[in-house]
């Protein structure tokens, strides 16, 4: 399969590279297609014997894949650690950089975020040992791959949570300081279900919910979390681990650290609050008799990688609905195309909001609703002319060589 994607030239990937990456930890069990838009995204750098690629005390936000050649990573001269292919270095950077930007917009709550920061220094200098060739991935390159590969977010979150425990128990005081930092960030950032909400809301809701009061679940491979065609109203934050969705026995999605799910279940409970985010004339009696259907889940959600799961219960979170309504309408949000296709068969003004939602700005959602079951012919380009009327014409009009002889 290797050798078959590198003949058929996918992403300009060679054998070789795809070689390398598969070999790399970091992209463990990662599906091999996914591989070239890795490539496609990372630049492509070659080192000579002798050239210096990191210096320790350097800030970088750049990860490295060794695809061919050997490099010595040293600490004041001293060689600690052989790279050979497959081989990568940075992780941690990445990771730091990644729970930063999910906590950012709120970083008061970071606490001292500068131990974070501090893991984008580097601790050592690697050398080119052999001729060369590495994939560098910036953390905004990785960061675009998070968003459609679960499974490179889990093995982000393991070799980084790994190395720095790994540091900690060696004594590293930065290490230590910054796995405490990261054991204080409060879920809910991480879900992103704080985007927007003012700072004295998000410090009053944090305090409200604590993480120690939520239900920790503890999950084995082949663990189910929810159950499809199960009634619940409770939702799920990944602190860790990786999750398989499952519609009718078929894997649809995969949840990885610091996303959630089973938001559907719990937005039915708040058929008021759905109704605010929807289009102006949708009908309230209808769409809040179809939303009951929503109470069952759509999917079961099983274990496939062990971690920690935390259960939100919708009471919880209802006293942060009332602090800010943009905590419920971050949540429907994101799962608002769900939600309404799972309702719609019960109910049009559901296809109505859905369609609504799905069209450009400049389409005017009470329009559609008012027309809502009737068809609109195209308009015309250029003048219309009725057929009947113009195979008259032609009939009449004289023709132009008879004109000429006459």
């Amino acid at each position: 399969q290797i050798d078959e994607l590198g003949s058929l030239g996918v992403g300009n990937v060679s054998p070789r590279t795809i070689n390398a990456l598969k070999k790399c930890q970091l992209l463990d069990q990662v599906a091999v297609h996914v591989l070239p838009a890795i490539v496609d995204n990372a630049s492509r750098i070659a080192c000579s014997p002798g050239e210096r690629l990191l210096v320790a005390g350097d800030r970088s936000e750049s990860m490295f894949i060794v695809c061919s050649g050997k490099l010595h990573c040293e600490v004041k001269g001293a060689v600690v650690r052989e790279l050979g292919v497959g081989d990568s270095f940075g992780d941690v950077a990445v990771f730091a950089y990644r729970t930063w930007v999910l906590h950012r917009e709120h970083a008061e709550l970071l606490g001292n975020a500068s131990h974070l920061e501090s893991l984008l220094t580097r601790t050592a200098d690697v050398v080119c040992v052999e001729p060369s060739v590495l994939l560098v991935l910036t953390v905004q390159d990785v960061d675009a791959l998070f968003r459609s590969c679960p499974r490179l977010v889990f093995n982000m979150w393991q070799l980084g949570m790994g190395q720095l425990q790994q540091a900690a128990l060696d004594g590293s005081e930065q290490a230590q300081s910054a796995l405490a930092t990261i054991a204080g960030l409060h879920p809910l950032l991480a879900a992103g279900w704080l985007h927007k909400v003012p700072s004295d809301d998000v410090l009053h809701i944090t305090s409200t919910i604590l993480p120690e009061q939520l239900n920790k679940m503890h999950l084995r491979p082949g663990d189910h979390i929810m159950r499809q065609g199960n009634f619940g109203d409770s939702a799920f934050l990944v602190k860790s681990g990786l999750y398989s969705c499952l519609v009718d026995d078929t894997e649809v999605q995969q949840f990885g650290p610091w996303s959630a799910f089973g938001e559907v279940g719990l937005c039915a409970r708040f058929p008021k609050l759905v109704y605010k985010c929807l289009p102006e004339g949708t009908s309230m009696e209808r769409l809040e008799e179809a939303i009951r259907n929503c109470r069952a889940r759509q999917a079961d959600v099983v274990c496939i990688e062990e971690g920690e799961i935390l259960e939100v219960p919708c009471e919880v979170l209802a006293a942060a609905f009332e602090q800010s309504h943009a905590v419920f309408s971050n949540i429907f949000t994101r799962v608002q195309d769900r939600f309404l296709e799972s309702i719609a068969f019960a109910c049009n003004d559901a296809k109505t909001a859905l369609a609504c939602l799905r069209k450009p700005r400049s389409e005017s959602p009470q329009r559609l609703i008012n027309n809502r079951g009737k068809t609109e012919s195209p308009p015309p380009k250029g003048r219309y002319i009725n057929p009947r009327r113009a195979a008259a014409a032609a009939r009449v009009r004289p023709d132009s060589d008879s004109l000429a002889a006459s």
